[in-house]
Formats: C-alpha cells, structure tokens, sequence
C-alpha cells in the first residue's frame, strides 16, 4: 500500500478530451488554456494518442507545451500510443486498392463522416489503420514526434517520456504486437537508442495486458496504463497489479471514475450504466458521505491506494476540471471507510487495507 498521501504530482493528465469529444467539444484555445493550467497546478506528465482526434490531442498538446516559457521546473513528460497511425485518406485508398492495406485493418468508426466518431475536428482527409508491426510503429512515432514538437528546441522542456501499445485487446492485436518484427520489439530497439524512455502498454482488457507482461521477461515494461480494472466499481485488474508489482512496472491506472460514474456523471464503461452498477455507486456516495468525504475523493484515493501505481489519468479539457480533480486528490479520506466498505462487501475480503 502507499504510504504517503497522494498529491498533485500523482495525477496524469489524459489528454483526449483535448480533441474535443461530440458531448464535450473543446477548442484549440480551450486546450491550451487547460494544459498551462495543469502546468502551473504542478501537472507534468500528459498522456495522448494519435487515435485521439486523430492527431488532434498530439497537435493541441504539442503546441500548448510549445508556447510554455522554459522554467527550472523539471521537464514536462509525454506518452503516447503505437499500434495505430494515420496516413491521407487518398494514400489510404491507394493501398487498399492494391491490397497493402486490409480493409478490415481501417479504422472506420473513428474517421470523418463516420455517425460512430466522438471527434467532430477530426481532419477529412486523414485515415487511420490499426498495424501491430514495427515499421507501422516507427510510422506512428514519428507523426507522434512531428505533431508533439518534440526535440524542436520551443517553450518548456518536453520529453517524450514513453511510446504505449495501444489496445492489444484481441488475439490477434496481442499476437502481432508481440511477433518477431512485431511493434515490441520496434519499442524496444527505440528505448536502446535513447528516442523514448519506457516501452508501456495501454489496454482494457486484463487477459492480453497478462499476456503482453508474461510473454517477455522482467525489465521488458517500464510502464503499464490499466483502464477501467482497478476502480471502485470493477477491482478485476488485481492481477495484473500483482504482476506488476513482482516484475517492477509502474502502473497509469486510468478511468478512475469508471467513466464518468464516480464523479457525478451518468455512464459507465463509456455506456448507459446499467441498474446494478448505479446501486452500487449510490453505496459508494452514502458511505463517502458519512465519513464526510466526497465521492470522487473516495474514487481518486483508492485508485492510488496500491504503491505500484505511479499516477491516476484523468481526462481533462478545462482549468476548472483541474482545480477540481486537484481539490479531490487533495481531500483527506478516513481510513475506517475501506473497513466499512469491506464489511458492506464493496470490496473483497481479501484485499489489504490501510491501518485505522
């Protein structure tokens, strides 16, 4: 367990809401405007993907960071994601045309004039293919490296902190990634050479996130970002934790909120949430309530209650969602309601909890 309280520095900056999602629309300014507020609250580290607006999250970030003064401050950290990456729409139906490209590879839902894309910015004349193999991973670093701004000498100091896997939530995904010539090994000849720092994986699913770690040997990962598996709602991920914690991998728990759930919203895994979850939730709220805490507090400490994990990523797109979340983090939770909650079976039996 952690010892210290979480703070500030714990928080991850999810930067895909940057993009501006089609229930949340975010402008250009707006984005800036948010990552100069996470800087001056004492956000360094950011996390983004080239799926995000494909291209837009890594534009607006890259140049909100770029139009920062160069301070003494320690440099500000980036990840983002390989297993994905962007080409123009007419290169697209080029290669599809001569079969380089499998049509079922193309990331349709999330292009242009798609009714299923939650990015209205995305640029029409952009494509976006799922490829697990190292040259498409070298393809997808460079438009992350270009769009980013990294190595262009501008504003604060921004280091490329990280490349992630990007959801290698199917057999296949996995299968490739790992592969001779696979995405991995292009991750890990990149770390050799010094272009990024950790070699991550970022996935929701718990089987082929088990998979990735345990196909290779310790000291392979740096980083592993689970999301949605170790909240209040759905502690399913304790294994990969566990893991973690044996071959020493930091953990980037994400979607701490169950999507929105836990902080007042209505969803849960980016879906309606169902009856017997909101239950659950509502049990959640009363016992934070009587121990005079908030919910989301409640959210954001046990997210952050096991040592090995590094950070909480949160999606953030305004000052005032970060005021907020740094107000949350910062509230003082009373060990005794774990105890409560273990006893009203919100959480296993098993899992230790912080001293009374």
């Amino acid at each position: 367990l952690r010892a210290t309280s979480p703070t500030v520095e714990c928080i991850l900056f999810g930067a895909s809401p940057l993009a501006g999602f089609t229930y949340a629309p975010c402008t250009e300014q707006e984005a800036i405007d948010a990552v100069h507020a996470a800087v001056e609250l004492g956000v360094r580290a950011f996390d983004t993907a080239p799926h995000y607006g494909l291209g837009v999250s890594e534009s607006r970030l890259g140049k909100a960071l770029g139009c920062l003064l160069q301070d003494d401050a320690p440099p500000c950290r980036v990840w983002t994601k390989v297993g994905r990456h962007l080409l123009p729409r007419e290169k697209l139906h080029h290669a599809l045309g001569a079969g380089t490209v499998r049509g079922d590879a193309v990331e349709w839902d999330n292009m242009h004039g798609s009714p299923t894309c939650l990015f209205p910015d995305v640029d029409p004349s952009v494509g976006e293919v799922a490829d697990y193999t190292a040259a498409a991973a070298r393809l997808a670093h460079e438009g992350s490296v270009r769009r980013l701004g990294v190595g262009e000498g501008r504003g604060c100091r921004v280091e490329l902190a990280g490349q992630r896997v990007h959801d290698p939530d199917t057999d296949e995904r996995c299968t490739a990634a790992l592969a001779p010539g696979g995405a991995l090994d292009e991750l890990l000849r990149m770390r050799a050479a010094g272009e990024i720092g950790e070699v991550s994986i970022g996935c929701w699913s718990v089987k082929h996130t088990l998979r990735m770690l345990r196909a290779r040997p310790a000291g392979t990962f740096d980083s592993v970002m689970l999301a949605g598996r170790w909240n209040l709602l759905d502690q399913s991920g304790v294994e990969v934790l566990a893991e973690c914690q044996q071959k020493g991998v930091r953990v980037h728990n994400a979607s701490v909120f169950a999507s929105g759930l836990l902080a007042g919203g209505s969803t849960y895994q980016n879906k309606a949430a169902p009856a017997e979850i909101r239950a659950r939730a509502s049990e959640w709220s009363a016992l934070a309530a009587k121990y005079g805490t908030s919910l989301p507090a409640l959210a954001l400490h046990f997210a952050l209650m096991p040592e090995v994990v590094e950070f909480v990523a949160i999606g953030m797109n305004s000052r005032a969602q970060l005021q907020q979340n740094k107000a949350w983090i910062e509230e003082r939770v009373d060990p005794r309601v774990w105890h409560d909650a273990q006893r009203l079976g919100l959480l296993p039996a098993h899992l230790p909890l912080p001293p009374l």
